[in-house]
């Protein structure tokens, strides 16, 4: 539900619109932003034109009510290919934020049918929103691969972690540490990050248990709306690697420390404050 300070739609401008979702998808192929197989493919097999209420083949998010959007053509297309080695065959997954139910849709496809996509919205409204949209444009996705379902973003789902892949759709002020809990080891999680300014970020759990991010980009999404008196409780105190921080695109981080493994959290520890010295110098 969200779109990137960037935007595609300045390539446009000396262009038509895309008559076609498959027009569409061939222009975000042609700028390298479509650059998988399996990202095309599910792409094409979830036209656009059945979640958007208007203007669906315009590389621009759009208003879908209740306060939320559908994204921009090409931040569906980057997400999907930041997750797609994580959304392979029977693959387990999760959309936080489905709002028109597209992005799920098309994690879907590409988990197949012996995986499963859980994809949870804060609304009852928007919930019946992604179901009715599904439904009438690809109801073989609910043959079980799909589930839609109204749930807290903050919360997850612990009943169906682990998940081999998170998306997020709406920019938590921190990362949310239920979701970080929920992803699998060798798992990724893409999630915008911020309140005013906001940064696109990858977080990978390592098969150690340890967590690590990746700053992306700067984008603008709508926030991911805490339930009231919401109060989380991290199990591990590493809160300063949470705030913003003057990390340059591509740097990674240590998030959290490795559960279980007091040599492994020792370590970690002395890297952590290592990093903390060199950004004070």
């Amino acid at each position: 539900m969200g779109n990137d300070a960037y935007t595609c739609m300045d390539r446009d401008k000396q262009q038509l619109p895309p008559r076609s979702h498959e027009e569409l998808l061939q222009r975000l192929r042609e700028r390298g932003l479509i650059r998988s197989q399996a990202v095309w493919e599910a792409m094409l097999a979830v036209d656009r034109g059945g979640y958007a209420p208007s203007l669906p083949y315009v590389d621009a998010p759009q208003v879908i009510g209740h306060g939320a959007t559908i994204s921009a053509p090409h931040m569906h297309a980057h997400s999907l290919e930041l997750l797609a080695g994580h959304l392979q065959p029977g693959a387990c997954a999760l959309d936080v934020g489905c709002g028109s139910g597209f992005l799920c849709a098309c994690m879907a496809r590409m988990v197949g049918q012996e995986g499963r996509v859980l994809a949870i919205e804060r609304l009852s409204t928007l919930v019946d929103l992604a179901a009715a949209n599904v439904a009438r444009s690809d109801p073989d996705l609910l043959d079980g691969r799909l589930l839609i379902a109204q749930g807290d973003g903050w919360n997850g789902s612990p009943s169906h972690a682990p998940f081999d892949a998170i998306h997020v759709g709406a920019a938590a002020a921190t990362v949310p540490w239920s979701l970080q809990e929920q992803l699998r080891p060798g798992g990724r999680m893409v999630i915008p990050v911020g309140t005013q300014t906001q940064e696109f970020i990858q977080i990978d759990k390592e098969l150690d248990g340890s967590l690590t991010r990746r700053v992306l980009m700067s984008v603008r999404y709508v926030p991911l709306v805490k339930p009231e008196g919401f109060q989380e409780a991290p199990r591990v105190a590493v809160q300063p690697m949470e705030s913003s921080s003057p990390l340059q695109q591509g740097d990674t981080v240590p998030l959290a420390l490795a559960a279980g493994n007091p040599e492994r959290q020792q370590q970690q520890q002395q890297q952590q404050q290592q990093h903390q010295q060199q950004l004070q110098e």
